[in-house]
């Protein structure tokens, strides 16, 4: 059903944008001065923001920031109409202390096993179960998706996406190259991944936008390619996430390690756990 409705939002949002909306910006003079509202889309898509979420189950993570990319080919049919694509990282918030909900730490320690784990398989399952309890993870994404907004000054932009959530740990306290090494790796990375099942976001105030002109390209000679400069946008997100099918990973550059969550971890905790909704709000700078 969702795919339907994915295919579906385009072919409406043309037909939308096809109906008489008065003075089009085709027709009337660009207003290139000034910071005010305007109704102009872009060619191109970016913008760096700064993630704040604040749902904190069962990590207390989410914040930093991000930077986005993206094409919007609605452009050459209406200059207002904005349907894109659109790809996203979301990066580690390094500045931020981290923990698991206490619950959280308690369930996993109960439903840990590393029973017949063997070498370097063992080694990583349980510092996996050490740093959860003491360490200090946070989060990494990455995610694509489609961008829209209807050509109307009342019209909201939405994203639609879907992706990766990582929760990443990096330490100094390297982990021994074997069991029985005392020879320890130089670059420890500690990754447990989960699937960004959905998300969805939608700006909350447009903010304050300057247009400009693309008019040193090649392919904007007969009339203006303008584009929209946006500052302070204030956007609210939602995001469901899966860890059903989680994997903890380790990794040196030298030694990579997977282990799946199932192998770990017992059945109770991770139905538990598997589908968790993180929201919270973004504050932009870019052009779209």
């Amino acid at each position: 059903m969702s795919k339907c409705l994915l295919v579906l939002i385009p072919f409406v949002l043309l037909s939308l944008s096809s109906f008489s909306q008065g003075d089009s910006l085709d027709n009337a003079p660009p207003r290139y001065r000034g910071w005010k509202p305007q109704n102009q889309a872009s060619l191109f898509i970016a913008d760096f923001n700064q993630r704040m979420r604040v749902s904190h189950n069962p990590l207390n993570s989410g914040k930093g920031l991000g930077l986005e990319v993206g094409f919007n080919p609605a452009y050459f049919f209406n200059r207002r109409l904005l349907l894109g694509v659109f790809g996203g990282i979301a990066m580690r918030d390094v500045f931020y202390n981290t923990k698991f909900s206490s619950s959280y730490r308690n369930d996993f320690n109960q439903s840990f096993n590393s029973t017949g784990f063997q070498g370097n398989d063992s080694l990583v399952a349980n510092k996996f179960a050490s740093i959860i309890n003491d360490g200090s993870f946070h989060d990494q994404e990455l995610y694509y998706g489609i961008i829209f907004r209807l050509p109307y000054a009342w019209a909201p932009v939405v994203k639609l996406y879907t992706g990766d959530l990582n929760w990443v740990y990096k330490t100094d306290n390297h982990l021994r190259v074997t069991p029985s090494s005392e020879t320890r790796n130089d670059n420890d990375y500690y990754n447990i991944s989960h699937h960004i099942q959905w998300g969805a976001e939608i700006f909350l105030f447009w903010g304050y936008t300057k247009i400009g002109d693309y008019g040193k390209l090649p392919f904007a000679k007969k009339k203006p390619l303008l584009f929209s400069t946006r500052v302070l946008p204030l956007s609210f997100f939602i995001e469901r996430i899966n860890s059903a099918r989680s994997e903890y990973s380790f990794d040196t550059g030298e030694m990579s390690v997977v282990v799946p969550q199932s192998r770990i971890l017992g059945d109770s905790f991770i139905q538990k756990y598997k589908s968790n909704y993180y929201f919270g709000f973004r504050l932009l700078y870019g052009t779209f």
